[in-house]
């Protein structure tokens, strides 16, 4: 491991595999960041990484360096493995951004003689809040990738991506605005939350061995596991009943819920569980699957 910065700011929570990190500037580091094996980082003017962000194997962040060359990345980002992005000018990447295994992102682009009449270009990246960049996706220089939207596959985004849409194709092309993502009622999260549930209890049953399963109740789905003797309620809406004591799953949990009980809100992706409730840990852990990330609820 090698380590370099003007200055310092690493969470002790922080797990720091065998990786290269340089910058002449400030490196801070947030709460329960993983940073794995075979990463090498560089920024002259600073490198910031926000809490709970994954950076996996052999990620390079760096190339080219520049009195301009810095790196950002928010809270609660994934940055899968291989992908290479280049910080000759700024990268700022929001929170709770996904980008894919062997994706490149590109501020400049220079190899043939500008007095020849090629062209030469340099220029930030910045990827907004919650946007999401598949494999094999490919970010030229001078773009902002809008906040919620959606990237094919193997897309090459030579220009601007506006906020909630979708875009595919080399050159990446915007084929859906309007309704993307698509407004749900409250009937159809009710019927994605009991899929997810299935899903759940198959995995934990199926997959890890455990003795867990689901019981419906009209509204209500019980989510219950007979060897820690530990359960799960679910409530498509909370109605004027005593809930005290229990673990609710639901959308909106209302104030005198927060109050009492332990609970996950999908609709806010926020959570008030202890770390000793196991099967609500689980919960969360597998729900990411569903593209649903949950943090701790600040009271």
């Amino acid at each position: 491991m090698r380590i370099e910065a003007k200055e310092k700011r690493i969470s002790k929570s922080a797990n720091i595999e065998d990786c290269i990190l340089l910058t002449s500037g400030t490196l801070e580091i947030g709460e329960n960041v993983q940073i794995k094996e075979g990463v090498v980082i560089n920024a002259f003017k600073g490198i910031k990484i926000g809490d709970d962000t994954i950076i996996d194997r052999r990620v390079i962040i760096g190339g080219l360096q520049s009195q301009h060359s810095y790196f950002e990345v928010g809270s609660r980002c994934v940055i899968l493995h291989e992908s290479y992005i280049n910080t000759t000018r700024e990268v700022i990447i929001g929170d709770n951004v996904g980008i894919g295994g062997r994706c490149m992102l590109f501020t400049h682009g220079t190899w043939q003689n500008i007095f020849r009449g090629y062209p030469v270009d340099f220029g930030e990246i910045v990827i907004e809040d919650d946007a999401w960049l598949p494999w094999h996706v490919t970010v030229l220089p001078n773009v902002v990738i809008g906040k919620g939207a959606t990237l094919g596959a193997g897309a090459l985004v030579t220009k601007d991506i506006p906020p909630f849409s979708l875009a595919v194709g080399a050159p990446a092309k915007v084929i859906k605005t309007e309704g993307y993502p698509k407004v749900q009622t409250l009937e159809e999260k009710d019927a994605i939350a009991r899929t997810l549930i299935q899903d759940f209890v198959g995995y934990l049953c199926d997959f890890k061995g455990e003795t867990t399963h689901a019981s419906e109740d009209g509204e209500r789905v019980a989510i219950i596991d007979e060897t820690r003797e530990m359960s799960l309620y679910y409530y498509k809406s909370i109605k004027p009943e005593n809930l005290e004591g229990l673990t609710i799953v639901s959308f909106k949990i209302p104030k005198r819920v927060e109050k009492q009980n332990e609970w996950i809100d999908l609709e806010r992706e926020l959570m008030s569980i202890s770390k000793d409730n196991w099967l609500a840990q689980e919960f969360v852990n597998f729900a990411r699957r569903y593209g649903v990330r949950p943090v701790l609820h600040a009271p």
